[in-house]
């Protein structure tokens, strides 16, 4: 896994991936591990550029 990739940021993106998916509801009920395998092959080390700004240090907004 990326060194720069936090807890904060993976629970994030498995959110997005629940949520891109919610809309299709019954119709393509497992599409959300498409998009899962999408986003921890983004994580994975190889190739990877600096990300643009750190993680959140809470999920919790305020």
């Amino acid at each position: 896994m990326r060194h720069d990739v936090t807890g904060h940021d993976v629970l994030l993106l498995i959110n997005a991936a629940a949520q891109a998916v919610a809309p299709l509801g019954d119709a393509a009920p497992g599409l959300w591990r498409r998009y899962l395998s999408l986003i921890f092959d983004g994580l994975r080390p190889e190739a990877a550029h600096p990300l643009p700004a750190p993680a959140p240090d809470s999920l919790t907004p305020g």
